[in-house]
């Protein structure tokens, strides 16, 4: 059995399928930190948010509250002043 091959046209192959892994991986790498990057900034945007959210939220969550309990009459009275003992 005689096999004719070309070995000129064969190493150009392997050299043109050796860029297009290097390329894939490099691709990979890139998602791979974008990933991370993109994680880093929903960590960051988190933290930021706890960091002026919850002090800042009471004067208008009680504001809010004590509107409504105006506007609808509610009325709070505390345990020990809602019965007079009888």
């Amino acid at each position: 059995m005689v096999v004719l091959v070309d070995v000129k046209n064969c190493v150009a192959e392997v050299g043109k399928i050796r860029e297009e892994l290097i390329g894939i991986k490099r691709d990979i790498e890139s998602l791979a930190n974008g990933k991370d990057d993109q994680k880093k900034e929903k960590d960051e945007t988190t933290r930021r948010f706890w960091s002026f959210g919850p002090k800042h939220w009471p004067p208008p969550l009680s504001t809010s509250v004590g509107g409504i309990r105006r506007i609808y009459g509610f009325q709070v009275h505390s345990p020990l002043t809602a019965f007079d003992g009888k």
